[in-house]
């Protein structure tokens, strides 16, 4: 076990594209999209159900596990048929990097809002007011088509939705195949020169490795018990009530709050999620103490505001002291710094593109220079032309796709050092900060297709495939895979899984109705989002000079702690830590940082580094634990219909 905590480059057979892995992975990315919208969408009206939206998808993770075994079976009958290790973490990858874009954040938000303006449009919510400047190719035109879609019980209408599939398509590819661009081009500095730790990378990368003994470790099974004894308790729990459960996740200590001080500092919880436990072991103390600490920074913020009498909503969007619009400019500043240290890189991938004497070898690169210069363009360039086809001011187009690829390079960035269990940004997303600087300068026209582009402009991240393709090109340099062939899965997998998770989320949707059987928040969020713009226009004309004042805030405070830790190498705190402090995320995961952070202390005060990798299979194995026990309840759901699930999250 101690290659696990810093998975050496070996050699696995540089083939892992294969015919058979690449039918294979086509086969399973089909498999996890249909589960994922029968989980999340059906037996999510049972409960809280959601398999794409982990730092480590739920999905995928479980189709690697079925793979696993699958060729367990095969190398035992045919020994000489069995898949190699690179042809199963192909398919893994495959899986990872695709099937995220079915879930919420994606196709799962995306459908609700193609549709919500026309069904749910009044004169009194004055929706219909968006009606008109949205274009035919956007939306099924039928009005029949749209109601089924809402009530259920009825056929996919293929022919109303042909032209929206292929706009839709269109407009996902281009953009998927933007970060694709981007994530090989960021890999050189993060991988090779950064070293940045990608945690999430770790498990997959153990459980295939050949002779390793990890399956053997009894280290490996005691956390692998725990986590799963929860698991299979609280399951139990959800089905026999009479059947104690064992609580370990937000469980309020705020109720015994009065004081105008400590009002403002709610929500305040404690949750002991095992796999979030598991995750922050990997990660470097610095990340871990800095997570924990300036969550409660942020909350004494909002604490001494309201005692000052500055404010009583404890931070929230838009009150002192702005803890949202600082993580928007801390975020930006992630990505400003990310691509400053990055550009000596940069330049010499844009000579190594396109001079004659190229300073690098970009061979066992995912992708060549050329290519993603030139893809990262093209790419761009189709969703620019796919906006002014909607008629959106291309100034505007422009800067919104900009200010969604700075937020989403800050979140890769930040799930490649946290491994950070649910991605979430700032509220401040690129949506509302344009918001807030236009104020109400922005014609209706502009406003209604911004909406329809909340997959890529909202807070929510948790299902954005960039971080997933970092981790993927990750992946194939630990492993020792072809990048490229890492790289041509990948493309291949996204571009079959986006129209066919469509499809099979229609085939959901009509079926159970997405007000009737089928889980009410995602089809909620499509109509949220237009309810929004109508009041931008409505309200009074605001000043945001403090919104905005304090977005730079953010970005000074994020650059100041940059330029510390380049100067004090020993400095215990990350920036990483204040740009995440008042996301969502953050409300769950504080306490089992500061649970990981204390016990990896521990461990290398004591022990060292050899205590620490000694330790580290008790905590790969409460990840594994909490993962095997949520992906077989999930699954197990999905054909029995009285079952309820305790999922892994929330």
């Amino acid at each position: 076990m101690a290659a696990t905590s810093d998975p050496a480059r070996e050699v696995a057979g540089r083939d892992g594209l294969t015919w058979r892995s690449l039918l294979l992975g086509l086969l399973m990315v089909a498999l996890v999209c249909r589960w994922i919208h029968e989980a999340e969408l059906v037996v999510g009206q049972r409960g809280h159900s959601a398999l794409a939206n982990t730092s480590i998808p739920l999905g995928a993770f479980g189709g690697l596990l079925l793979v696993m075994a699958f060729n367990a079976l095969l190398r035992r009958l045919v020994p000489g048929q069995a898949l190699r290790r690179g042809e199963v973490l192909v398919v893994y990858v495959m899986m990872t990097t695709s099937t995220v874009i079915a879930s919420s954040g994606g196709i799962h938000f995306l459908v609700p809002v193609i549709l919500a303006p026309f069904y749910f449009a009044t004169p009194e919510n004055n929706l219909d007011l968006v009606v008109p400047y949205i274009p035919k190719w956007f939306a099924p035109q039928d009005p029949q088509a749209i109601l089924d879609f809402y009530r259920g019980n009825a056929p996919v209408p293929y022919r109303a939705w042909l032209m929206p599939t292929l706009s839709w398509t269109v407009f996902l590819l281009a953009f998927v195949g933007l970060t694709v661009s981007l994530s090989a081009l960021l890999r050189r500095q993060w991988v090779d020169r950064e070293r940045l730790t990608f945690p999430t990378v770790i498990l997959p990368l153990e459980m295939t490795r050949e002779g390793s003994g990890f399956w053997r470790n009894p280290v490996l099974w005691a956390g692998f018990s725990i986590a799963a004894i929860v698991g299979v308790i609280n399951n139990l729990h959800a089905n026999l009530p009479l059947v104690p459960d064992l609580n370990v996740r937000n469980i309020p200590i705020d109720t015994g709050f009065t004081s105008k001080f400590t009002i403002a500092m709610k929500p305040i919880s404690l949750s002991f999620y095992p796999f979030v436990i598991g995750i922050g072991y990997l990660l470097s103390l610095d990340v871990t103490l800095s997570c924990w600490l300036f969550y409660w920074l942020g909350k004494l913020q909002a604490g001494f505001a309201a005692q000052a009498g500055l404010s009583d909503t404890g931070g929230s969007l838009g009150q002192f002291p702005y803890l949202q619009e600082q993580g928007a400019g801390a975020f930006l500043a992630l990505t400003a710094f990310s691509l400053w240290f990055a550009r000596g890189t940069i330049v010499e991938m844009w000579r190594t593109a396109f001079s004659r004497r190229p300073p690098l070898d970009d061979s066992q690169e995912p992708l060549s220079y050329r290519t993603a210069f030139v893809g990262f363009l093209v790419c761009f360039t189709t969703l620019l032309v796919f906006l002014a086809q909607a008629r959106m001011s291309l100034l505007l187009a422009s800067i919104v796709l900009a200010l969604s690829l700075a937020f989403l390079v800050a979140a890769t960035r930040i799930r490649a050092e946290t491994g950070n269990a649910w991605l979430y940004g700032p509220m401040m997303d690129p949506h509302r900060l344009v918001l807030t600087v236009t104020g109400r300068g922005l014609p209706l026209r502009d406003l209604s297709i911004m909406a329809f582009l909340r997959s890529i402009t909202n807070f929510d991240m948790r299902c954005q495939s960039m971080p997933h393709q970092l981790d993927a090109f990750k992946i194939a340099d630990s492993a020792g895979i072809t990048p490229r062939q890492v790289a041509a899965a990948v493309m291949i997998a996204i571009a079959f899984a986006v129209p066919v998770a469509l499809l099979l989320a229609l085939g959901v949707w009509y079926d159970h109705g997405a007000l009737g059987r089928a889980e009410p928040w995602r089809t909620n969020m499509g109509r949220t989002i237009f309810e929004e713009i109508i009041a931008q226009l409505l309200k009074p004309q605001q000043r945001a000079g403090a919104q905005l004042t304090f977005v730079g805030v953010g970005f000074v405070i994020t650059l100041l702690l940059t330029w510390v830790r380049a100067v004090w190498v020993a400095c215990p705190i990350h920036p990483i830590g204040f740009a995440i402090a008042g996301t969502n995320t953050m409300r769950s995961v504080w306490l089992p940082f500061l649970l990981a952070w204390l016990v990896k202390l521990v461990v290398l005060k004591s022990s060292g580094m050899k205590g620490y990798r000694r330790a580290m299979p008790f905590f790969l194995g409460l990840i594994l634990g909490d993962f095997v026990c949520g992906s077989t309840a999930t699954l197990a759901a999905c054909f029995l219909p009285e079952i309820k699930v305790y999922p892994i999250n929330w």
